[in-house]
């Protein structure tokens, strides 16, 4: 059971200890009392202040993007690809330059775990 008397005596010893530690050390809790209400004081000025949201309403932007892609305003219109044009299939120079054979040492740790894998598939069916 939760003794009242109790709690209330070491409430009462605690409250006491930091009043004698106050009173001893009085500029230090000065200085500690003025950074708590500073902190305080800015996270008020923080909560009046606007919110990001608020700022991107109509009035400040009131233009919207009616097309999907839209040119920037005031740039070269050449710098721009529209689209490009895809071949079928690589070229040869397109294949020794974006792909590189595995060698059989790559080759042989990828067949260990497929080969690990398939036979943890395989312990797991009844």
């Amino acid at each position: 059971m939760l003794n009242l008397k109790a709690i209330q005596q070491q409430s009462k010893e605690i409250f006491s200890k930091i009043k004698e530690i106050i009173l001893e050390h009085k500029v230090h809790s000065l200085i500690i009392l003025c950074l708590l209400c500073l902190l305080l004081l800015l996270c008020v000025i923080m909560s009046f202040t606007k919110k990001d949201d608020d700022l991107l309403n109509e009035e400040v932007y009131p233009y919207k993007l009616i097309n999907s892609y839209e040119l920037p305003i005031d740039k070269e219109v050449d710098s721009y690809y529209f689209s490009r044009e895809t071949d079928e299939s690589w070229t040869n120079e397109d294949a020794l330059q974006w792909f590189s054979e595995p060698d059989g040492v790559l080759l042989d740790e990828l067949e260990k775990v497929n080969t690990k894998k398939v036979s943890d598939i395989l312990e797991a069916a009844p």
